[in-house]
């Protein structure tokens, strides 16, 4: 009964087998077709199995942090446009407010000179130099 539930015979089986003496070689066809290269296998499965399942462990690991990486750096660049952007929005915001109040502005004073003698006049004296026609103008320097 203890031999059915054993679950290790298979392991017990490949190390009473008898490993060959000789290393089983492989040549295989080389394009000059001058010289012959020989591969040699591996002797056990053991090995065969190690040089097989480590490496797929590394590059898992190695595409992991890869994409860890990439992905950190992508996250760090969009963030750095983000703040750039709403630094520019929030200037731009601060000049259209400016130019918003600029227009308020002249357009009083539109109005001022279309309804206002007062405003007419002294827009006349102010930036045309007009005078009245009793009045004496004295230059002074």
């Amino acid at each position: 009964m203890s031999k059915v539930a054993n679950t290790y015979w298979i392991d017990s089986r490949l190390a009473t087998q008898r490993v060959a003496t000789q290393t089983r070689t492989m040549a295989l066809p080389s394009i000059s077709n001058t010289r012959e290269e020989v591969v040699t296998l591996p002797r056990t499965r053991d090995a065969a199995q190690t040089s097989i399942v480590r490496p797929s462990y590394i590059l898992t690991s190695f595409i992991v942090v890869a994409l860890f990486v990439l992905c950190f750096t992508l996250t760090g660049r969009t963030r750095l446009k983000l703040e750039a952007a709403a630094g520019q929005q929030a200037q731009m915001s601060g000049q259209v407010e400016a130019l918003r109040s600029a227009n308020l502005m002249l357009k009083q004073q539109v109005i001022d000179l279309r309804t206002n003698p007062r405003a007419i006049e002294a827009a006349a004296r102010t930036q045309l130099g007009m005078v009245r026609a009793n009045e004496i103008v004295v230059p002074v320097r």
